[in-house]
C-alpha cells in the first residue's frame, strides 16, 4: 500500500518491496514456511529533487533494511528447521515483518513510525514499535535532546501521562525505567500535534497490558520544544496503524479493520474520543 502526503515533501512507504517465503519437502517430514518482510521508504520523483540528501539517505536506510532482512530470513529459516525436527507434526510460519508509517512530512521533518510483527513458535507472537526521524535537508537524523529543551519537564510530562493513561502499568518497572532513563533512550516520531512516545510490552508492565503509547502535545508546552517542530500547516495527514491509539487533531483515534475468512478486510471501524 502506497501513500502519499499532499506536503512540500512528499513520502511513500511500499510493503511489498522484499518478501521471502520457503516451504521444504514433505518427505523430510518438515512442513513450514519462513516470510520475511519490510518497507523500503522512498521521495516522490518531484519531492527527490528538492530534497536530494534526503532522498541518499532513505536510499542509504533501504538497503540496510534489505541486508538485515536477508539475516534474518536465514535465522528464521534454521529455527524453523530445528522446531520442525522435534516436532515431526508441526505446522505453522514463522514471521517476521516490519512496516513503516508516515506520520509527519514536510520541510523541517520526516518522521515515520516503524511496527514491528512476528512470530517464532510459542503462545503468542511479538510486535514492537521504531522511530526514525530525519531533518528534510540534510537527511540526517534528529536527536529528541537537540529538539526538547527541558528533559526533566519533558520527562515529568511523559510520567505523568502514562500514569494516567496507563493505570495498570507496573510500579516496580515504570519507576526502575524513570531512574536511568535518557532522552536517547525513547522510542518516538515527531507527528503534527506533538512528539509520540512508544513503549514496548514487557517494558512497563506485562505483555497481557500492550504497550504504551502517549503524546505530550505542542499545545501548552511552546516553551519546551524547539520552533521547528511547532511550524505546522493548516491542513496534514498522516498514515494510522491498525489496532494502535494516536492523537490527531487534538482527539486520540483508533482504527480497526474486520476480516474475513480469507484474510482480507471487510470493513473499518473509526473510534475517536472513546466514540
Amino acid at each position: 500500500m502506497a501513500y502519499e502526503l499532499t506536503s512540500s515533501t512528499a513520502c511513500r512507504s511500499n510493503a511489498q518491496t522484499i518478501n521471502h517465503i520457503v516451504e521444504t519437502t514433505l518427505k523430510e517430514l518438515e512442513q513450514y514456511l519462513v516470510q520475511c518482510s519490510v518497507s523500503a521508504i522512498t521521495l516522490t520523483p518531484q519531492s527527490a529533487v528538492h530534497y536530494p540528501k534526503l532522498a541518499e539517505k532513505l536510499e542509504k536506510l533501504n538497503e540496510k533494511r534489505a541486508a538485515k532482512l536477508e539475516k534474518k530470513y536465514k535465522k528464521l529459516k534454521k529455527e524453523a528447521k530445528e522446531a520442525a525436527k522435534e516436532r515431526a507434526d508441526m505446522f505453522g510460519t514463522f514471521t517476521d515483518s516490519q512496516t513503516y508509517y508516515v506520520q509527519r512530512a514536510d520541510s523541517n521533518v520526516v518522521s515515520l513510525l516503524g511496527v514491528t510483527e512476528g512470530y517464532i513458535g510459542g503462545a503468542h507472537g511479538y510486535y514492537g514499535y521504531t522511530g526514525l526521524n530525519l531533518d528534510a535537508q540534510t537527511g540526517k537524523r534528529l536527536k529528541l535532546k537537540k529538539l526538547v529543551k527541558d528533559k526533566d519537564a519533558f520527562m515529568g510530562l511523559l510520567r505523568e501521562a502514562l500514569l494516567r493513561d496507563y493505570p495498570d502499568i507496573d510500579e516496580d518497572l515504570f519507576t526502575r525505567y524513570f531512574e536511568k532513563a535518557e532522552l536517547s533512550d525513547l522510542t518516538w516520531t515527531a507527528g503534527w500535534e506533538g512528539i509520540t512516545c512508544y513503549f514496548d510490552p514487557y517494558t512497563l508492565g506485562a505483555y497481557a497490558i500492550g504497550p504504551q503509547i502517549v503524546t505530550i502535545p505542542f499545545a501548552g508546552n511552546e516553551a519546551l520544544f524547539e520552533d521547528k517542530l511547532q511550524d505546522r500547516p493548516e491542513e496534514y495527514g498522516a498514515q494510522l496503524p491498525l489496532a494502535t491509539e494516536m492523537l490527531m487533531g487534538g482527539h486520540k483515534v483508533n482504527v480497526y479493520g474486520e476480516r474475513t475468512e480469507y484474510d482480507d478486510y471487510s470493513g473499518f471501524t473509526v473510534i475517536c474520543d472513546g466514540q
